[in-house]
Formats: structure tokens, sequence, C-alpha cells
């Protein structure tokens, strides 16, 4: 398994977005691991960022690829996204990222080198909390594409 913090991986369905923003805030060395990983890819390739940003209260998404860094990666994910509520629960340097959404605004994310194993990991995260669940984007960060689910 990846260093990937539990509270980036999935959703808790009695957390709030907010909350786990507090959480990341309050145990920066908990996600310490993940961020040194996706640094460590960074310098090893060319730096493409994507990330996924979702709204409980909507149940949408915004995404973005292809930048320079992972602020910037952040900010358009968020602006293609416009609720109150929404965050960014996923991002990445050079790999897949996947966001699995289940029914009640239940999801899970997760990233990783191979697609079929990101898409995995995040239906397996969604499904600790939501029966259906479905893969709704897959980003190709490193060749700066968005995959349509099967």
């Amino acid at each position: 398994m990846h260093n990937i913090p539990y509270h980036i991986r999935q959703a808790n369905p009695n957390q709030s977005l907010q909350t786990l923003r507090n959480i990341t805030q309050q145990q920066p060395n908990v996600a310490g691991a993940y961020v040194q990983e996706q640094e460590r890819r960074q310098q090893q390739q060319g730096q493409y960022h994507a990330a996924i940003a979702y709204s409980q209260s909507t149940e949408k998404c915004g995404y973005s690829w292809g930048h320079e860094n992972r602020a910037a990666a952040e900010r358009a994910a968020l602006a293609k996204c416009p609720a109150p509520d929404a965050a960014v629960v996923i991002w990445g340097t050079n790999v897949y990222i996947a966001l699995a959404l289940g029914e009640d605004g239940h999801w899970g994310a997760a990233w990783n080198t191979d697609q079929q194993t990101a898409e995995r990991e995040a239906l397996r995260f969604c499904h600790q909390y939501a029966q259906s669940c479905r893969i709704a984007v897959v980003i190709d960060s490193a060749r700066q594409t968005v995959l349509v689910p099967r």
C-alpha cells in the first residue's frame, strides 16, 4: 500500500470535507510521506500535476491536469467545482488519479502509476461507505489526459 494518508484516500461519511482539510492541517506529518513521494516523482520526471475537487452537497467534481505545480492544479480543479463545500480530494504528479462516487455523496479517491490499480483502490475506498460506486473520472497526469470511465 502506498503512503497515502487515510483521510486523503477516503471520506468518512460523518465528516465534512472541511473537517478533512482541518485534519490535513493538524497532522502535517501524516501527509508528509505522501507529499515527499510526490515531490520525488516531480524531481525525476517532468512536472505534470493534476487534481480532483469534489462537493458532497452537489455531488459534482471538477478536475484539472497539465499544470506546472500542485497549487495551480488544485486552484483549477476547485474553479471547475463551484460549490461552497468543494475541496481537493486527490492530487498527483505523473500518476493516474481516480475518483469513485457512491450514493449519498460518499466517495473514494486514489492514485497509482497503474490506471487499473488507481481505479480499483478508489472503488474499494468508496465501497467502505456505499453499496453502489462508480468511477467518475480518471486522470493520467503524466500524459495530461482525462480518461472516460468504462
